[in-house]
């Protein structure tokens, strides 16, 4: 996925300002939202969404402060981030949004050796009964709130049902690991016959072309692609969703996110 030189800066930029401003360390950076997932519009919002670290000392304190931090700025630059802490307790119970981060083709920054041991954590916890639940769940919320009901609808929030359906379907097909983040990734790792698959081209195209308001005709072969996989996700037996040693793993990576923190800071 192409990021230009002068959004990336601009992204940087705004990041810099995050760690001077809050005094943080960001373990790692990346893109989520329409453009990480393979269909952006013309004039799509970049959705930066980041993990970050505080040092040692303000832990210490009688009040606990925000664990979440957000910025909007010109450019449409929507910048979003989880304390570490926050972030790994998301993540040992199988938050389905922080794992795609983790897996975005979109990495603005990172500690390579922090973002390398929250992958190897993800990657030790079991999570396809968690992510079906959870792309089971988007579907059904954007569905009653764009689509239900009309045959013209918003083509961004009709990708925004059709990708976790393809999800879903790789998650059926494959007896092992997580469904890739980004549409490409995804289509070329599910069956999918030619008529829905020419479909789909289709929509992509438009959406490419079209503003984020942009709307079109339903199609009945990408509705019956999403019905079918809702009632097959259903049918499904879940995994098991803990893993042995994982909260004192997690906790150990807390500690050295925060001494991180502490390092970089000085």
């Amino acid at each position: 996925m192409r990021v230009s030189a002068a959004a990336r800066a601009a992204i940087g930029a705004a990041l810099d300002a995050i760690i001077r401003e809050e005094q943080v360390a960001i373990l790692f950076a990346v893109e989520s939202g329409s453009r990480a997932w393979g269909f952006p519009s013309p004039d799509s919002d970049w959705d930066v969404r980041f993990v970050y670290a505080r040092p040692t000392a303000w832990h210490i304190t009688l009040t606990p402060g925000r664990d979440t931090l957000e910025r909007s700025l010109p450019g449409d630059i929507d910048l979003a981030g989880w304390d570490a802490r926050k972030a790994l307790n998301l993540l040992l119970n199988g938050n389905a949004a922080l794992r795609e981060w983790l897996r975005s083709p979109i990495l603005y920054c990172a500690d390579s050796a922090m973002l390398a041991e929250f992958r190897a954590l993800a990657d030790a916890l079991p999570a396809r009964a968690a992510a079906r639940h959870h792309y089971r769940a988007v579907i059904r919320q954007i569905s009653s709130r764009y689509l239900d009901g009309r045959a013209v609808v918003n083509l961004k929030k009709y990708l925004y049902v059709v990708r976790p359906a393809l999800a879903l379907r790789w998650l059926r097909e494959h007896p092992e690991g997580e469904p890739p983040m980004d549409m490409p990734a995804l289509l070329a790792e599910v069956t999918l016959d030619a008529a829905a698959r020419a479909d789909l081209d289709g929509l992509l195209v438009r959406k490419a072309e079209a503003a984020e308001l942009g709307e079109g005709a339903r199609l009945a072969r990408l509705d019956a692609l999403v019905a079918d996989e809702i009632e097959a996700a259903a049918a499904m037996p879940d995994e098991p969703r803990d893993a042995p040693g994982a909260a004192a793993a997690a906790l150990a990576l807390y500690r050295r996110a925060t001494a991180h923190a502490d390092a970089v800071l000085a």
